[in-house]
């Protein structure tokens, strides 16, 4: 056989090796993320606690750039348990969700959003546990619905990482509607997890760093406790409460008013 030949054989099949490693870089990254989410989990650890920095972000929405880095920490656990805590429009803001009860906090920031606004239309379904919009041996596929290109690896707080472009397929993204849509991420090579994210999209765009990431069987009771400051807030008026933050904080930009500081 001609070595020409052999050669271009070798590199094909090396190039569809290096294919076949990133989807399996990017499912190996996904199914612990997924497995809260799941109606039979494959794995014990069905919680998930971690730390997001926003980096960068310009959204339409709020007609600008983020002044500087954002916090955001969250917490999941299956079936029906979600907390996140940031900032938004200068003020800290705590929202928890446990079964079908939510609240908020500080209750008197709140309460002061929500003044004055006509009475929330209430969805008629409960909300019910938490799952990804399919099945179980459906999102096992997920990975193999993406287009995936690798890009050079780079070191990242000092980690090796893999730095992949994930995007839907072309079909799949036209028909959802989001062909606009992508994001590159940086994967640490010692456990697989992402160290760095960045998305695009129509309006915006962003790149947060994941300070914290743990994948747990089970959080501590009082991730999911209500401080006394909190005021329990109900679908309906929790939608109305993230609608009231985002124009705050636009009205805030435009005015040019320095955001309050956050408590």
């Amino acid at each position: 056989m001609h070595p020409l030949f052999l050669s271009l054989l070798a590199l094909l099949l090396a190039a569809g090796d290096l294919r076949a490693n990133a989807y399996d870089t990017v499912a190996r990254m996904l199914a612990p993320m997924l497995n809260p989410f799941l109606e039979k989990p494959g794995r014990p650890e069905v919680a998930i606690r971690g730390t997001l920095v926003l980096e960068s972000a310009k959204a339409d929405a709020l007609e600008g750039t983020s002044p500087g880095p954002v916090e955001l920490r969250f917490a999941v656990e299956r079936p029906d348990r979600l907390r996140i805590e940031g900032s938004l429009a200068g003020m800290r803001v705590t929202v928890c969700r446990t079964g079908e009860t939510l609240w908020a906090d500080p209750g008197e920031g709140i309460r002061e959003l929500l003044a004055g606004l006509p009475p929330a239309r209430e969805p008629r379904e409960p909300l019910g546990p938490m799952r990804l919009p399919v099945n179980d041996v459906q999102a096992v596929f997920l990975p193999a619905l993406l287009t995936v290109r690798e890009l050079e690896r780079s070191v990242f707080q000092g980690q090796p990482c893999r730095v992949l472009d994930l995007g839907l397929m072309p079909e799949l993204a036209e028909a959802a509607g989001a062909d606009a849509w992508s994001a590159r991420v940086w994967v640490r090579e010692a456990d697989l997890r992402p160290a760095r994210i960045g998305v695009r999209g129509p309006g915006f765009t962003g790149v947060a760093r994941v300070e914290r990431l743990e994948y747990l069987r089970q959080l501590p009771p009082e991730t999911w406790a209500r401080p006394e400051t909190a005021v329990p807030v109900s679908l309906g008026r929790f939608q109305q409460l993230s609608q009231a933050l985002i124009a705050r904080a636009r009205a805030e930009r435009r005015s040019g008013t320095p955001p309050r500081p956050a408590p």
